[in-house]
C-alpha cells in the first residue's frame, strides 16, 4: 500500500511501532520509487530514536543519537532567531524581497528546535535557528535533500502552528502546500519507478 502514495509524514513516533522491515520498506519507497518522506521534529522521538534505523541515512541532517542535555527538547524562555537562507525561494511570502523579510520578521514567534549537527553536505537549507553567540553556527530548521530518486525533508520544529496567528490560516496552509507540492511534485510528474 505504501507506494500508492507520493508523500509520508513522520511526526514525532517512537520507531518501536515500526518492524525494521516496515522502515526498509519506507527506504526504498524514497531511494529507488521516488516517493518523499517529510520528518517534523518533536522533543520526544523524532529524529533521535532513528538514529540507528533505516530512515537517518535519509534525512538532510546529522543527528547524534540523543539530544545533549534537557536544554535540547524543552522549550526556551526567549523567542529564537530565525533566519531564511538564499536557497530559499520556496519559502517566500512575496515577491518583494523587503516585503519578505517584513512578513517574516512579523511571524510569531517559535520557542524549540530540534537540535541537529549539520545539514548533510548535499542538503539545501531553507530556514536556520540563529544562536546566541559570536561563534554560534546556524542550526538547520528546514532542510531538504534528494536521496535516490525520491526527496526527503526535515522540519525540525513543532512549533510552526504559532504562524498561524496574525498572518492567520492563509500562511499555515500556503507554507505547508508548497512543502508538500515540492517533495510530491517528482513523484506525480514520472509516476512511480516501482
Amino acid at each position: 500500500d505504501l507506494f500508492g502514495y507520493d508523500v509520508v509524514i513522520f511526526g514525532d513516533v517512537d520507531p518501536r511501532n515500526f518492524t525494521p522491515a516496515q522502515l526498509d520498506a519506507l527506504a526504498e519507497f524514497v531511494s529507488r520509487s521516488g516517493g518523499s518522506l517529510l520528518m517534523l521534529a518533536g522533543r520526544r522521538f523524532s529524529p533521535w530514536a532513528y538514529r540507528d534505523t533505516a530512515l537517518a541515512g535519509l534525512l538532510p541532517v546529522d543527528f547524534e543519537r540523543r539530544p545533549p542535555g534537557a536544554a535540547a527538547t524543552s522549550l526556551h524562555e526567549r523567542p529564537l532567531k530565525l533566519a531564511l537562507t538564499p536557497a530559499s525561494p520556496l519559502l517566500r511570502l512575496s515577491d518583494d524581497p523587503a516585503e519578505n523579510r517584513r512578513r517574516w520578521e512579523s511571524l510569531p514567534p517559535i520557542f524549540w528546535t530540534a537540535h541537529v549537527l549539520r545539514p548533510k553536505p548535499a542538503a539545501e537549507v531553507l530556514l536556520v535557528h540563529l544562536p546566541e553567540g559570536a561563534d554560534a553556527t546556524p542550526v538547520p530548521v528546514i532542510a531538504l535533500e534528494q536521496y535516490g530518486v525520491g526527496r526527503t525533508m526535515f522540519v525540525g520544529t513543532d512549533n510552526t502552528w504559532r504562524w498561524r496567528r496574525h498572518e492567520g490560516e492563509e500562511f499555515y496552509t500556503s507554507l505547508w502546500a508548497r512543502l508538500i507540492q515540492r517533495l510530491a511534485i517528482h513523484h506525480l510528474i514520472s509516476g512511480s519507478r516501482r
